[in-house]
């Protein structure tokens, strides 16, 4: 393989072994099972929790609250639930007597599979109906357990709601409420239940309305709080530019109440939260804004139209030179942007609680950016150098930060726009976008 192939940062294996491994797979674009970041040449950074890069090496350094330990782990570990067991080390886990049982009333209208202690389905037709789990002991007034699962549920309204109730006696009936009741969303779910009755024997959800169908999984409860941080993020790419942050009361969360945190699609991801400044900090990974790419893929959980900040390279938000997913303080809809922020290709409106693949391709001629694959318009290159040498993951320069969960982040400084719809199938496939 020539070194001048090499030294232009040229797809070189796409355009060498992708013809041969199509042939011998049988169908096209075999390559893409390398992962992203190994397929496509002068990748800056590559970040995810699956495997898109690393070779089943490091993805994300976590730091558990109990102890300050950190550890390193692989998507695999990720994946199986290695991550969790290392940060809910030494946490006291509650369900010991038997496993999620249920009451309909008047009528048995309606469908139960429990998954023992690891959750449940639940169909209801017409009836009420409670669901839940008995605690191995009783929860003092004034005492807290914390929970965390997974919700999946039909459109329905209200939502499913849990609470703490006397799971010895009242149960089937529903009965007196006996901590804060919660309003279940769909998708990764987390609350502290503080006990206002020493008679709280239990974990109780309801079924909230007619016709709702839900599912409960990786359910967990504790009567000690368990969480996992974020200190570095490990680029994939081979690059070195990890995205690191060194203050843990910034470090975006990863495990919440002994739980991985979820977007609604049901992959991991790391909750950023505008009340703590979370972001993850990388040095300058964009040089020149006509030759580079992006994409990440990230959900927003707020309705404050200033709290959709994915990833920027700039030292403020007036001097953000390649960015995607900003609001901004005048309420404009999220957009992707370059050249000192003056020029921009709107993603339209994103709902609270979607998950969304947003990215921007450069060209010969212009930058496109796409929402779930799909085109949102076009730009003329600005030929500017970037001077900035402040990437940031979470957050606009220090001014706007991210309510939300990000799973993946690609930055390369190759125009990739004859890419864009491999790329974006890849990634909407993936993700069920």
């Amino acid at each position: 393989m020539s070194s001048e192939l090499l030294g232009a940062a040229q797809n070189v294996l796409k355009g060498n072994l992708g013809g041969a491994w199509d042939i011998n797979k049988g169908y096209a674009d075999a390559y893409t099972d390398l992962g992203i970041a190994r397929r496509f040449g002068a990748a800056a950074a590559a970040y995810s929790l699956r495997d898109i890069g690393a070779m089943n090496g490091r993805v994300v350094r976590v730091r558990r609250d109990s102890d300050d330990a950190e550890e390193d782990f692989s998507a695999n570990q990720v994946a199986s639930g290695a991550l969790e067991t290392f940060v809910q080390d030494g946490a006291d886990y509650d369900i010991t007597n038997g496993d999620f049982d249920k009451t309909f009333s008047p009528t048995a209208d309606g469908t139960f599979t429990p998954n023992g202690k690891d959750g449940f389905t639940l169909a209801v037709v017409s009836s009420t109906v409670y669901a839940g789990i008995k605690l191995n002991a009783d929860v003092t007034s004034g005492d807290s357990i914390y929970v965390s699962f997974n919700c999946s549920f039909d459109a329905g309204s209200p939502s499913p709601k849990i609470v703490l109730r006397d799971t010895d006696s009242d149960f089937f009936g529903g009965g007196t409420l006996m901590s804060n009741e919660e309003s279940v969303v769909n998708g990764f779910n987390s609350f502290t239940l503080t006990s206002t009755n020493s008679s709280a024997s239990g974990v109780v959800l309801s079924e909230a309305d007619n016709n709702l169908t839900y599912s409960i999984s990786d359910f967990k409860v504790s009567r000690i709080s368990r969480n996992g941080f974020v200190s570095i993020w490990y680029d994939q790419s081979g690059s070195g530019n990890n995205a690191t942050q060194t203050t843990d009361t910034k470090e975006p969360k990863i495990v919440e109440n002994g739980g991985i945190i979820k977007n609604t699609k049901g992959f991991p991801s790391l909750q950023f939260e505008s009340s703590r400044n979370t972001d993850l900090t990388i040095g300058k990974l964009i040089d020149n804004i006509n030759s580079a790419s992006a994409y990440v893929v990230q959900q927003k959980d707020t309705g404050d139209t200033s709290r959709l900040a994915g990833f920027s390279q700039g030292t403020s938000s007036n001097d953000s030179r390649f960015y995607l997913t900003f609001y901004g303080s005048n309420g404009s809809l999220p957009h992707f942007g370059y050249n000192d922020s003056a020029t921009k290709i709107s993603f339209g409106t994103t709902l609270t609680g979607t998950c969304n693949l947003y990215s921007a391709f450069s060209g010969d001629t212009n930058i496109e950016a796409f929402k779930n694959g799909t085109s949102v318009g076009t730009t003329a290159l600005v030929d500017q150098a970037n001077t900035t040498t402040t990437s940031k993951i979470g957050a606009i320069g220090g001014s706007f930060y991210l309510d939300g969960k990000i799973s993946e982040i690609f930055i390369t400084t190759q125009k990739l726009q004859d890419d864009a719809a491999t790329i974006n199938s890849d990634v909407t496939n993936y993700y069920n976008l």
